[in-house]
């Protein structure tokens, strides 16, 4: 059972993933924003095998985090979804990337093929 973090501010689409991700095996942390995000991944004992982040979201937004994961939890895989192009979602991001892009919207199977591949990939192995 892998443990995912979740940072999605539509609680809607947070619980979906949530849902999509507990049928697969796995347990969802889930975060409303950039900053709870944050906060689970820095607590005291906390192990996250795979994060899957909003680029939209209040406050600490998906490529603020991107760059703050990369700089103090270097080998967590990280997947990006957005509803916006993958051109603007790239010019947005400049040099921070995650692992993986996931447009909105996509299928539960899209997502547990993602995240499962990610998972494969082990620490430190980006594709």
């Amino acid at each position: 059972m892998a443990q995912v973090l979740v940072a999605e501010d539509d609680r809607l689409l947070s619980m979906l993933l949530s849902e999509i991700l507990r049928r697969a095996g796995h347990q969802a942390h889930c975060a409303a924003d950039g900053e709870q995000a944050l906060a689970l991944l820095r607590a005291p004992g906390a192990h996250f095998d795979v994060a899957v982040l909003d680029l939209v979201m209040p406050g600490i937004d998906g490529a603020q985090l991107i760059g703050i994961c990369r700089d103090e939890f270097a080998h967590l895989p990280l997947l990006l979804t957005s509803g916006y192009s993958r051109g603007f979602v790239f010019e947005r991001l400049g040099d921070r990337r995650p692992d993986r892009f996931l447009p909105k919207p996509w299928d539960a199977d899209q997502l547990i093929e993602v995240i499962n591949s990610l998972l494969a990939q082990g620490p430190g192995n980006r594709a």
